[in-house]
């Protein structure tokens, strides 16, 4: 693991300091967190774009089936 710096703002600090708080996840933690997920998305062929990427797939089809109807049945099925 490399150490090094960076510049938050004062409004920056201090939501990571309380998530920090929230979580019980340190700092540092968060922050490789939110690095890890940046570089993620913005990695060619990563699994995250292929999700991303299949987002709205079905937009131009029109026979789908109504998902509030099935969502309705399933919650009177039991």
């Amino acid at each position: 693991m490399q150490r090094t710096q960076i510049y938050l703002t004062d409004e920056e600090q201090a939501a990571i300091k309380n998530i920090s708080i929230r979580s019980g996840t340190s700092q540092s933690a968060l922050i490789r967190k939110a690095i890890d997920q940046f570089i993620a998305l913005n990695t060619t062929g990563d699994k995250a774009n292929k999700r991303l990427g299949a987002f709205g797939l079905w937009q131009d089809h029109e026979n789908l089936p109504d998902l509030a109807e099935i969502r309705a049945e399933e919650r009177f099925t039991e």
